[in-house]
């Protein structure tokens, strides 16, 4: 297995069409001012098997370097073990030779690509890379909606917020373009702002990526009074991804966000998008408790989401 390097439109042409849209050169380009250099790596023999994005910042290189995750893409055929383990091997001497101090790896759940992901993660952990992050990430499989979702999939104290939700009058909107990613982000930044959270992503970030990955925009409001938002990527084929969810803490009183979780699960159920990949719950690679809670209370799924570091010797 050697490793060639190429441009982000070859890049792009073997890969984007089946792979997470943070592992795109077209994503990777919108955000290079955010490292010190940037490489698009093809894995080949007589074919080319994987693909990789990987950025440096000093003297240290990491994939994803501005994104949830980052890791290996392939085309429609899954590589094989071999491969897989190959391409490890090929990596590391890759990065001996460009000086690495250390190689951060961030890979996406599971539930994005069970086998690729697996396989990656078994011949990281077998040839030296050692698990530094070990994130709890929640999703949603759509199909449970149909399936009596308020008695089933959620828990006694959700489907009662969700009783009081209904009480309230609150109304669901949908919200299109740049005007409702606005609308949807105000919500999102006076969230943040009260409790102290650092956001990663200003307005003028979303309005850029925007153009670049498909954005939905929702608001719940409440006498024409917007209490809860949500902005939500179309993250992959199948697969969307809320970026940013919240309330405004003087509206928590309505239960609002019961109320958004349930149309939003439902919206990408009537589309037919399989998976919403609710995010992780995690604060200083410690579980929120409150957090992880609420995302179990109204029926998700759980899966690692992990980071693997490896220095060379």
């Amino acid at each position: 297995m050697r490793i060639v390097e190429t441009n982000p439109l070859e890049f792009d042409g073997l890969f984007a069409k089946t792979n997470p849209c943070f592992n795109t050169a077209a994503f990777a380009e919108l955000n290079k001012s955010r490292c010190d250099e940037l490489l698009y790596l093809l894995f080949m023999d007589k074919k080319v098997r994987l693909g990789l994005i990987i950025a440096r910042r000093g003297d240290g290189w990491s994939s994803p370097f501005s994104a949830p995750f980052g890791g290996f893409v392939t085309k429609t055929h899954q590589p094989t073990l071999e491969h897989v383990e190959l391409a490890i091997e090929a990596l590391k001497t890759f990065l001996k030779e460009k000086n690495a101090s250390v190689f951060r790896l961030t890979l996406p759940p599971l539930f994005y690509d069970p086998s690729l992901i697996t396989k990656v993660q078994h011949f990281c952990v077998t040839k030296g890379f050692v698990v530094t992050d070990w994130d709890l990430n929640y999703y949603f499989p759509t199909e449970c909606f149909d399936q009596d979702y308020i008695h089933q999939h959620m828990s006694r104290n959700a489907r009662r917020n969700w009783l009081t939700a209904c009480e309230n009058d609150l109304k669901f909107q949908y919200l299109e373009g740049a005007d409702g990613i606005r609308k949807a982000y105000s919500v999102i930044r006076e969230n943040r702002e009260t409790k102290g959270y650092y956001l990663s992503m200003t307005e003028d970030d979303m309005l850029k990526t925007s153009k670049l990955i498909p954005t939905d925009s929702f608001v719940v409001s409440v006498d024409d009074q917007d209490i809860a938002s949500a902005i939500v990527y179309h993250t992959a084929p199948g697969i969307v991804q809320v970026i940013y969810w919240g309330d405004l803490v003087e509206s928590k009183a309505y239960k609002a966000m019961h109320f958004l979780a349930y149309h939003l699960f439902k919206y990408y159920r009537s589309i037919g998008i399989p998976t919403i990949d609710v995010g992780p719950a995690m604060i200083d690679n410690k579980p929120n408790y409150g957090l992880c809670e609420f995302k179990e209370s109204i029926g998700c799924d759980i899966q690692p989401k992990l980071t693997l570091e490896w220095k060379p010797v």
